[in-house]
């Protein structure tokens, strides 16, 4: 069994719709905030382990212009 987790800091829905919108990757409902991009640190500084199941990905070679990470953390 798995669990996904998101957490923002401020969206343009309902906390299903934008944890629905998070999975998608679509980054159109949400907000960006210094503060996730902080919580973002603090995740990868304590558990260095999930860094790679973290999205998004801080870089991903498949696009040529990386996404904004600061409006959401999914694990």
């Amino acid at each position: 069994m798995s669990v996904d987790v998101c957490f923002w800091k401020a969206g343009g829905a309902p906390p299903l719709g934008l944890y629905e919108a998070a999975c998608e990757g679509d980054l159109d409902l949400f907000s960006s905030s210094q503060d996730v991009l902080d919580f973002r640190a603090d995740i990868h500084t304590r558990w260095p382990e999930i860094e790679d199941m973290v999205d998004p990905p801080e870089y991903n070679p498949d696009l040529e212009e990386q996404e904004d990470l600061s409006c959401y953390v999914l694990h």
